[in-house]
């Protein structure tokens, strides 16, 4: 199997298919795959950096990514596990400004990672109270850090680290939005091809259905006026016969004849355009 079929099987795997999932599943579900990504290298980033209590509650939001993409993907509960993202996403950048120096380290980067993602994914209904409830949050972290700056120390030990971690952080937000944008867009590329192809389907489906209601014009046609000539000459025929008894000419009996071939003729017309349908 190539490589480039092997990476979409096991990418549908992960997201689910199209017959099985929705839009809004498969996109909640991709985002998981990216966020486990995504976290496993702010992992390392903040070993690395030496950050350890930031390292901590990242490991423990991969434990919760896997859970709820797991709740989604396999439970195929979607509702359930876009609740527990919203409340974990939350608290996360909640406990993570405090701990990694507030506004002088990447912490408001992370309210532009989950506000597209929710509004992507969620009702429309929903989208007034994810504006109001990141813009409520991040103000009053920035107040509270205004206010009392006591309650977010400056955890970097080296001038360096906060730039790093800075823009690790920047890079690591712009290819989530990025990829986030690049999966909402081929899906709409799906879905318009799809529409394509019924749109070429309904045309061909009315097409055929002209040509039929063509030939059953005809058929009417043939049953209710060129039928009946034919018909009208038995009828006649016959009722000469009847009246002179057996002492029938012989045009008679050809005239009568040539009305039933061609009431025959008439009649296999007819099968021949009603086996076409």
């Amino acid at each position: 199997m190539p490589f480039k079929q092997k990476r979409e099987t096991l990418w549908t795997r992960l997201v689910g298919s199209h017959s099985e999932f929705s839009m809004e599943n498969r996109t909640f579900n991709a985002v998981g795959v990216l966020t486990l990504f995504m976290l496993l290298f702010f992992f390392l980033a903040n070993i690395f950096i030496g950050i350890f209590k930031v390292g901590l509650v990242i490991a423990a939001l991969i434990v919760l990514q896997v859970s709820i993409l797991y709740l989604s993907r396999f439970r195929k509960k979607m509702q359930a596990g876009v609740a527990i993202y919203a409340i974990a996403s939350y608290l996360a950048i909640i406990i993570n400004f405090y701990i990694n120096s507030g506004v002088n380290g990447p912490g408001i980067f992370f309210f532009f990672l989950t506000f597209p993602f929710l509004i992507t994914i969620t009702p429309k209904s929903t989208h007034v109270v994810w504006a109001i409830l990141h813009t409520f949050i991040a103000i009053a972290l920035v107040l509270s850090q205004y206010l009392r700056p006591e309650l977010v120390p400056y955890t970097y030990g080296h001038y360096s680290e906060r730039f790093t971690d800075i823009i690790l952080s920047y890079v690591i937000t712009i290819l989530f939005v990025y990829f986030i944008t690049v999966y909402l867009r081929n899906h709409y590329e799906y879905e318009k091809r799809l529409a394509e192809k019924r749109a070429q389907s309904i045309e061909l489906q009315k097409q055929q259905l002209e040509v039929k209601n063509e030939a059953l014009m005809k058929i009417a046609h043939i049953q209710s006026h060129e039928m009946r000539g034919p018909v009208t000459s038995i009828m006649g025929i016959m009722n000469i016969i009847k009246e002179e008894g057996s002492n029938v000419p012989k045009e008679y009996l050809q005239y009568l004849e040539e009305a039933v071939l061609e009431l025959d003729k008439k009649i296999h017309e007819i099968v021949r355009q009603t086996s076409d349908l």
